[in-house]
This record gives structure tokens, sequence and C-alpha cells, in this order.
């Protein structure tokens, strides 16, 4: 018996997640005992007073049947007799034993076999990993390039690599390999963001027990069916590291230079055997956040980035206590000197080239945006300080197609704007030339801003706030019109402004009425692809495109309509394409269009946190109620082929209908006496990702990923948290 938890024997481990494997951890479970005592008493009278050994026959023929030790816990002696059992405080540890254990043995075994297979696998691998974009607040980072070479990882980056990873594999195998592996890690995901949920309700945790069952089904057809189709060997690294142990007089024969092992899918670990008792230890003991060791194993990234200034010799410690002390007196000095930012010449900023420019600001661009109330569903800069006239650039951008009927649908929108604000009601009619002659812009010109930040509540009802911008960070989420087969429309902005409008009342004799400022978000839209079978039952994430021209891809729209930011990778196995664009188009941005062209395909990552993940489940004790994805939460099953098939039907359960006013999710009644906090969704977001690791970092499940190529040029203006954290200024590590 290898677990601390039940007696099921190594060789039963792989049936994780079976109904013989929960059988036997529901009626063989350990238990401490008076029977279990009195042999423990018994082996260690053998030891000490008859000096029969640990090891010894005599003692293995006590306590080997149950693989237990002579050893008897303190928390056993001191409290057995009060009813405390020992074996039910030993909780699961999510970090070690999924983040760094099951998927982490997972992903090497597929690059292993992305070499097996041949070709450029591993190389094109490495390739997508580098251009997955990056989402939220550090929620997913940017990978290096070689990804493969499982450089300085840590946790965090592992969990990263599992999010994305659905897009990156698709392809790299042949079509009846490839099907399966995106089985796995799809049921990985879902089974990890389940797990990891902050707030549980008995409908997710039967999801996630569904869950355990499918992905033990699933791993064991992944083994069976692509593991033993390629001859595996160990990685570069693992060879390196081998050698070295064998050089440093570890156990194992001596190796000849160059001679790599074979290396096999191991599914008899402890580790995978403990994914099976998550549902039940949160049961008892809450949310895994408070048992798991993540939040311990923060504080390491302190101390390796101060490791990395040092000069590594036995003084580091002291050398790294002065690194602490001289950036709380930094952080001091900062706090005094909060001085306006720099003001660059307005005036120099009116006369600058626009052709062919982006309608956005780039990053050197300054502009400060205050904090954000958290009455404010959407928060905008009311600056001034980047104007455009709006004729002149659409005549220096008059090839573009984006660009057709551009002032046209800006004055339609601003027309409806302002007349919706003086009578509270959405305008349904078209907007004829009789009306928009009663509209002025204020001198003609749009003021372009850098961010636009959301705030939202997520779905454990925390208030959360994305920032968005045209520059990085520009796909939105929003609900779709009721009836829709899917309850979300998608867009990315291009441009973010301010007009100054004033509607003229035609029968009125009274002064013209002042200004009114419109904030307006100008957007291409993407339309989903419903020839992919995607969602829950199909293990398939939703797949979008880019909107033809002659659908009106290109629309303005309202702060106030959208939802929150979504994470969008692109489906790199099916390449790039003019049809939605044909032409270039300052539209595209910096990292979008290459020749010209689009990608093809995009998925919605609906991993890439758990928000995002609850609202294509359903469920979300924060969200509206809402119809999932084409009721793609209505089951999870495996395909009928494997030795224990699983069909599982878990009907989502509906929600019962709640007041607008009490549903928390885009409601602007939120309590004002309460300022927004970003909460994270992983603890880790306020740490820069390249941060150096120290001495064995390995062995401490704490590494970073090795980024010497990326520069970090810190956050857009108003999107960072100038104030410092007190524990932070102490010298704790954010949480």
């Amino acid at each position: 018996c290898m677990t601390t938890d039940c007696r099921v024997s190594k060789d039963k481990v792989y049936l994780m997640g079976s109904k013989s494997d929960m059988r036997t951890r529901a009626t063989q479970q350990r238990e401490d005992n008076e029977h279990l005592h009195h042999d423990i008493v018994t082996a260690r009278r053998n030891i000490f007073q008859f000096g029969a050994p640990p090891e010894g026959a005599s003692v293995e023929g006590i306590l080997g049947a149950t693989s237990s030790t002579p050893i008897r816990s303190a928390f056993s002696t001191r409290l057995a007799q009060f009813g405390f059992d020992v074996y039910r405080m030993l909780v699961p540890d999510l970090l070690h034993e999924f983040e760094l254990g099951v998927w982490k043995a997972t992903i090497i075994h597929l690059v292993r076999i992305l070499i097996a297979a041949g070709g450029r696998c591993v190389q094109e691998m490495d390739s997508r990993y580098s251009k997955v974009p990056t989402f939220g607040r550090n929620t997913i980072r940017k990978f290096g390039a070689n990804v493969s070479g499982f450089k300085k990882l840590a946790a965090r980056d592992y969990e990263d690599l599992l999010q994305c990873a659905i897009p990156v594999f698709e392809g790299l195998l042949s079509p009846r390999f490839d099907a399966i592996v995106l089985d796995l890690l799809f049921t990985l995901a879902t089974w990890h963001a389940l797990a990891k949920l902050r707030l549980h309700s008995e409908s997710t945790l039967n999801r996630l027990e569904q869950a355990t069952t499918v992905l033990g089904d699933t791993l064991r057809k992944f083994k069976r069916k692509v593991c033993g189709a390629f001859s595996t060997k160990e990685l570069p690294k693992e060879t390196i590291a081998r050698f070295r142990r064998v050089k440093a007089g570890s156990k194992g024969t001596a190796a000849t230079p160059g001679c790599t092992k074979t290396k096999v899918f191991n599914m008899s670990t402890y580790k995978l055997h403990r994914l099976g008792d998550y549902a039940t230890t949160i049961r008892h003991f809450g949310t895994v956040e408070n048992t798991t060791t993540q939040t311990s194993e923060l504080e390491h990234r302190r101390l390796k980035r101060f490791y990395a200034r040092t000069n590594k010799n036995m003084k580091f410690a002291r050398q790294i206590a002065r690194h602490q002390w001289r950036e709380q007196l930094l952080n001091a000095i900062h706090r005094r000197m909060t001085g306006q930012p720099s003001k660059k010449n307005a005036k120099a900023q009116k006369l600058r080239a626009r052709h062919h420019r982006p309608l956005h600001l780039g990053f050197e661009d300054s502009e400060a945006l205050p904090p954000t109330s958290a009455k404010m569903h959407a928060q905008i800069s009311e600056e001034q300080a980047h104007p455009v006239d709006i004729s002149e650039y659409i005549r220096e951008n008059r090839d573009d197609p984006a660009f057709k009927d551009f002032y046209h649908k800006l004055q339609v929108h601003a027309y409806k704007r302002l007349s919706e604000s003086r009578t509270g009601q959405a305008l349904d009619g078209d907007i004829s030339s009789e009306h928009l002659r009663n509209l002025r812009l204020v001198r003609n010109r749009m003021y372009l801003h850098k961010v636009l930040r959301i705030n939202y509540t997520s779905y454990d009802m925390r208030r959360e706030q994305d920032s968005i911008n045209p520059r990085s960070h520009a796909d939105v989420l929003m609900l779709a019109p009721p009836g829709e087969a899917h309850p979300y429309l998608y867009a990315r902005l291009v441009s973010i402004f301010h007009v100054n409008a004033v509607l003229l009342d035609p029968g009125s004799d009274t002064e013209e009425p002042e200004p009114e400022l419109i904030h307006i978000l100008w957007a291409r839209w993407f339309e989903l692809d419903t020839t992919h079978r995607a969602g829950f039952e199909a293990r398939r994430l939703f797949r979008l495109r880019f909107a033809n021209l002659n659908e009106d891809a290109f629309t303005f729209i309202a702060p106030s309509q959208i939802l929150r930011g979504v994470h969008l990778i692109p489906a790199f196995n099916y390449g790039r394409t003019n049809i939605a664009l044909p032409y270039s188009s300052i539209t595209r941005g910096e990292d979008d269009g290459e020749g010209g062209e689009d990608y093809k395909y995009y998925y919605v990552g609906i991993f890439s946190d758990r928000d995002l993940f609850m609202r294509y489940l359903g469920g979300g004790v924060g969200h509206q109620p809402c119809k999932p994805a084409a009721d793609s939460a209505a089951s999870l099953e495996v395909s009928g082929d494997d030795t224990e098939d699983v069909v599982l039907a878990a009907r989502a359960e509906e929600l019962t209908d709640r007041d607008d006013d009490s549903s928390g999710n885009e409601s602007s009644e939120e309590d004002p006496m309460h300022g927004y906090y970003p909460s994270g969704d992983d603890g880790e977001d306020d740490e820069d990702s390249e941060d150096a690791p120290g001495p064995e970092a390995e062995d401490e499940g704490e590494e970073t990923i090795e980024q010497h190529e990326l520069e970090d040029l810190g956050p857009e203006d108003g999107e960072g948290d100038d104030g410092i954290d007190d524990y932070e200024d102490c010298g704790f590590a954010p949480l």
C-alpha cells in the first residue's frame, strides 16, 4: 500500500476514478485504531528488546500487510483517546500533486511523444506557446521560446501551460492520436478548474466527482492507445541530470555518455491516486485554497529574485537581507515623491503625423487614470490630450476598408446615445439623415484614450476588474441578445475614444445646449464558427473567426455593453488568411497581421481564469442566471471504446431566478462605501514573471520562466497599482 488514506495496492492505483477504486477508498480506509496501536507496540518490542532489524521479517510480518511503520504519530498518542483519527487530517495538496505532479508528468511525456513522432513537432510547439497572447493582470503570462526545455518553471507556469495547451497541441500528431490528446487536455483543464474553485456548491462538487471519473478513464485510454504507439526516450534535460547524479556517486550503474533510457507514462503514483480524494476533502475542509501549499511557496519568489543579485557565495543570506532593506528604503522614498507624471508637449503631439498610424495610443503615451469607483461598471479617462481630426484621419486612410461609412456610423451611434440619455429608452428604428442634421460633433474631433477598466462581480461574489487596451488586451466579452443559441458575443477593440457631441432640438428657440462627453469603443466583431462542435460534452473549445466586411464587421459600441475581457488564443493549426479582411488595415494589431493576414480561427480560452470557466459551465453564484453555452455543461462523457466506458449525464442545476438588483453582475448598485480591490484568481498576480530563482528551485517546486529576451516594460498607464501593500513593504510576498 502506497497511500495514506486507504489500503489501495500499488498495482491498482492506475484505476483512479473507476467504480472499483472509489469503492476501495470507502471500504478500506486506514484507521488509527487499537489494532494498529497494538501492532506498532509489538513491532517496537521486537526491534528494541529482541534486536530485530526494522526491515526484517519479524517486523514486516506484523506491519507489512498495511505498509505501516513502527512509529506512532504524536497526534495519535495525544488525541486518539478522544476519537481523533490522524489519517483524516492528511489533506491533498493541489500544487504538488496536480500542477507539479500529474500535469507536469503528462506534459513532459507529451514532449517525449512529439520527439518520437519526428519532424519539427517540438519546435512547432515551442513556437506556438511563444505566440500565445497574455491575459489579465499576470493571469496568463508570456511564454518563453523554449518551453520544451522546462527550465525554471514554477507551478504557476505549469498552470498557464495547461490553460493554453489545447490550441498549441492541436494537429501536432496524426488525427487518430490528436483527438485523444485533445480530449485528455480538455479533461485535465476541466478537472483543474473545478478543483481550484474558490466557491463550491453541491452542483460543482458533483461535477468534480464526475470529472475525476472521466479523467481516470481518459488517462488510461491515453496510456494504452497513444503512449503504446511510440517508443519514448528521456528528454535531454533528464539525460544530463541522470549523468550528473551518476557522476556524483548516486545509486545506479554507470552509464555511457550519450545513451538515453526508455521512458514510459507512469500511472502508478501517489499523486495520481490523490486526485480521487479532492471532492471528499473539499466537503470536509473547504476549498483547496485552505489547504494548498501555494500560499507559503509564493515567498520563495522574493528570495530567488534577490539571490540572482548576490555573488552566490556562503554569505548570500546577508546580501539578500541588504537587498530587502534597500527595497524597503526605495519604496519609502517613492511614497514621499509621488509627484505629477511628466507632461509631454501637447502641441508636438498634435503635429505628430498620424498617417497609417493605429487609432490607439502607444505604450509610450502617457494618460493618468485615477482609482476606479466601485459604483462604476466602466471607466475611461476624460482627458483631451490626444485629439484626432476625424475628417482628416478618414481622408488619410480612405483606402482602408475598415473606414467605410466610418463617419456615418459614428454619427448614428452618437445620436442614439444622446437620445437614449435624454429619453431613457433605446431607439429601435433607423436614423435618417434628417435626424443627423441636428447632431454636432464639437470641432469634429475625437480624443483617444489608452485604457478601459471594467468592474464586474466574479462567480464567487468578489469584485474583479479587467484592464482593456487596444494595444495588447483588446478582446472583450458581451451578452448576446435573448434567443441566441450562444450566450455571448465577442469583439476586438480597435480604438477607445470620446467625442463631445451636441444634439439640437429643431423645435426649440433656446440656446445651443452644452456638449456632452460620449465614450465610444470602435470594435471588430468575431462570429462563432457553428460548424465546429464545441463545449464540455464535445470536449473542445469554442472557435471564432473574424466577421466578413459585408457583415458589418466594424461597429461602434458603448462601454456599458462590455461584460469583461476574454482570452482568445489563435488556432495555430489552421494558419492565417485574409478572407475576412483582404486588404492592409490599421485595425490589425501589432502581432495580429503578418503580411496583411489574420489567424483563420481563434479559440475562446475558457480555462484562462475560473470566472470565465464558470460563465461557460453555468451555476456561478455571482453571475446572473444564464443558459450555458449550447447546453455545453450538460454532460461529461468518454468515448465508448475504453475498457471502462463511462457515459455521465450530469445535468446542470439551474439557478433560481433572481431580481436584477440582487444579481450583482453588472449592476451599478454596488456598495459605494467599499473601494475596489482586485482579488486575482491565482493569488500570484502582483509578481513579475522574470524573477530569477535561487538554488534548488526545482526541488522546492517554485521556479520561473527564463525570458532573457523578454524585457518587462511595466504596466499600461492606469493599469498598475501605484500604492505599495503594507505587508510587501515589510518584506512579505504579496498574496
